[in-house]
């Protein structure tokens, strides 16, 4: 009897498979610690998963181990980053039910901007999930993006538009598409609400959302937004109050 898993699982490949189906490599992930200890029974630091998911859900759990480390390094389980992630999770899905298909208006210099932003979004996500950075993914399509979304939103009601549901509704779409392999669960509900009959895992992965990218619109919104940091910087400063 073999008692190293290692060799047990190599053994039975070779026994049950031909050669070209041998593994090529094994990786190996961190421990999951609590509060930076060691999980263990004896030290009474454990949750069991079952009562983990029954009052977190499967997808908060999931995506909160995920993003506490990379894959081979130790992933610190904090409970107060449950409630972080739970609290992004519902703020999309609160998103997706206000947000409709509309048909996408001529773009304007921000919406060129934001689209360019998004395609970047997917390439930042697909690069690094083909390096199996999977927290890095995960930070991407749930944090990185929301300053230059913030902006787009500033932007287009500086202008008073009411024409952007149909680019947000881009948007959200393509977030929840990069978000459906590491949180299936919410990411299929989020899917169904933007109105979409097919299964997010059905659809095709947004490497690309066909959009090229506007260089011109991102050096241009790079430098209205460095002018409007240098004119409070300023305002910080001297303490002047600007006149109407």
């Amino acid at each position: 009897m073999v008692p190293n898993h290692l060799t047990f699982f190599v053994l039975n490949h070779v026994a049950l498979f031909p050669e070209e189906n041998w593994p090529q490599e094994i990786v190996v992930n961190g421990s999951v610690l609590m509060a930076g200890k060691k999980m263990s029974k004896s030290m009474g630091n454990i949750i069991p998963l079952r009562d983990a998911v029954r009052k977190h859900g499967a997808d908060p759990i999931r995506l909160t181990i995920l993003i506490s480390a990379e894959l081979l390094q130790d992933a610190d389980f904090n409970v107060e980053a449950i409630n972080g992630i739970k609290n992004k999770l519902e703020s999309m899905y609160e998103n997706s039910t206000k947000t409709k298909a509309e048909e996408i208006p001529e773009l304007e210099p921000e919406d060129k901007w934001i689209l360019s932003m998004l395609q970047n979004l997917a390439l930042n996500v697909s690069q690094s999930m083909d390096k199996i950075r999977f927290r890095e993914a995960l930070h991407h399509i749930l944090y990185d993006f929301d300053s230059e979304l913030q902006w787009y939103l500033k932007r287009t009601k500086s202008k008073q538009r009411t024409n952007i549901s149909g680019i947000l509704h881009k948007i959200l779409s393509s977030r929840v598409l990069m978000l459906s392999p590491f949180a299936p669960h919410i990411a299929e509900e989020i899917w169904e609400k933007l109105g979409n009959s097919e299964l997010a895992s059905k659809s095709a992965w947004p490497s690309s959302i066909g959009i090229e990218i506007d260089s011109k619109s991102i050096q241009t919104e790079t430098l209205l937004k460095s002018i409007i940091d240098d004119i409070n910087n300023i305002l910080k400063v001297t303490k002047i109050s600007p006149k109407n």
